[in-house]
């Protein structure tokens, strides 16, 4: 979808650069498909530079690769059926099979008109100077046919295959016997609008013929089923066959192809800059603190995150820097405590927590009591005799135990043994 939207913002500015006019910014369009191509990469946490080359050669490898065409078309469909795709063709053909082997054909008898409708309307729309340059795609089109032959005839060889893609190139010069010097007058840059627009209403033509065909074909083997009684599984099997020649000779692998290709280029644009600024040139990870936060940010750059000698910890201290965003909600929640008169000052009265190195080196929240001296003018003299090595070892009595509720006095412990001993 991010393509079809960039191939209609496309031909929007071919024409307006045709009118010589102003155009709309189209500010939400450029937003909708460059966050469509570019946020699975903008949220993908720790980019590293061996992770990014790994990943665009195996995405290369898929794109590129002939897995499955040497395969029955059968096992193809069951490796795709559990969601195992192991190239392009496997995902396309996939695709195309479920598109047309699932979906009723009154569906499809009734997609055809509207889509023919539609067709014929951007034919009537278009000046007749932008079809012209309909003709030299046409006229390529026998070559491409060819060469998509010969990929079938040489055990699918891929050579034959990308040869297709790269015939469009030539369709500048093929265009100067066929309509004279408008082809590449004044300059041939000033005519890759129209050359832009014929090959999206080529394409979309393509299209069109493809889906005529195969409902063609559906009607040949419906009446073959009726009147001649042909075995029903000979029918799937050479249905199938022809939607898969459909899919490489109306172009539809090699549009995959060029599209997958666009993506590699786009994703190694936009991981070499989030590389660079992860690499601590600003003297911290930009992209790892704005996505996670900024203790995982302080991660050794030959390490992932967790691993190394020196690992950071999920649990802050209060002598650590703190990020804007808890600084925004410490500063809200003691704005809260003073509104709604409750002491922050452990001094106070007011039990707060403090961490505790723990068994295992594991740190736990605690809650801790106030001195016991703060508290004597409310007992009324009662604890002002105590020593301060009681209070230290009632102090120390109560780490580890969980927190009395308020009002609660702790109990004295019996001057007995335990039951253990």
């Amino acid at each position: 979808p991010a393509f079809d939207l960039l191939g209609l913002y496309l031909v929007y500015t071919s024409l307006v650069e045709q009118t010589n006019g102003g155009h709309l910014p189209m500010a939400l369009v450029i937003a909708s498909f460059t966050t469509w191509l570019t946020a699975p990469l903008l949220f993908s946490p720790l980019p590293r530079q061996k992770l990014a080359q790994r990943d665009l050669l195996d995405f290369a490898s898929f794109v590129s690769g002939k897995a499955g065409m040497d395969d029955p078309l059968e096992v193809v469909l069951a490796r795709a059926s559990k969601k195992k795709y192991r190239s392009l063709y496997e995902l396309g053909i996939a695709h195309t099979m479920n598109e047309w082997s699932e979906q009723p054909l009154q569906i499809n008898l009734l997609l055809l008109p509207l889509r023919l409708g539609a067709l014929t309307l951007v034919f009537f729309t278009l000046p007749a100077a932008v079809l012209d340059f309909l003709a030299p795609f046409f006229a390529v089109l026998g070559l491409q046919w060819l060469l998509t032959a010969l990929f079938f005839k040489f055990n699918h060889n891929n050579v034959f295959m990308f040869l297709t893609i790269p015939v469009w190139l030539i369709v500048p010069l093929v265009g100067i016997p066929l309509i004279g010097d408008r082809a590449t007058t004044p300059k041939l840059v000033t005519r890759l609008p129209e050359y832009l627009i014929a090959l999206l209403v080529y394409m979309a033509t393509m299209a069109c013929l493809k889906r005529l065909l195969l409902i063609l074909v559906t009607l040949v083997h419906a009446i073959r089923a009726a009147c001649f009684r042909a075995k029903q599984e000979d029918l799937e099997r050479e249905f199938k066959m022809t939607v898969r020649a459909c899919y490489f000779f109306f172009f539809e692998h090699q549009t995959r192809t060029i599209r997958a290709y666009m993506i590699i280029v786009i994703n190694i644009i936009v991981s070499t800059f989030l590389v660079l600024l992860d690499c601590r040139c600003f003297g911290v990870r930009l992209h790892t603190m704005w996505l996670l936060n900024s203790h995982v940010a302080k991660a050794s750059p030959d390490h992932s995150f967790m691993e190394g000698t020196q690992r950071p910890s999920f649990i802050l201290d209060q002598s650590m820097n703190q990020s804007f965003g808890s600084s925004v909600v410490s500063f809200f929640r003691s704005r809260g405590d003073r509104r709604h008169g409750r002491p922050t000052n452990p001094q106070d009265g007011e039990a707060h927590l403090q961490e505790l190195q723990g068994s295992r080196g594991i740190r736990r929240l605690m809650r801790s009591h106030p001195p016991l001296g703060s508290t004597s003018s409310r007992s009324g003299g009662a604890n002002s005799n105590t020593s301060a090595p009681q209070q230290l070892q009632h102090q120390q009595h109560h780490i580890g135990k969980p927190p009395l509720p308020a009002g609660r006095r702790p109990l004295p412990e019996p001057s007995g043994t335990s039951g253990m001993d």
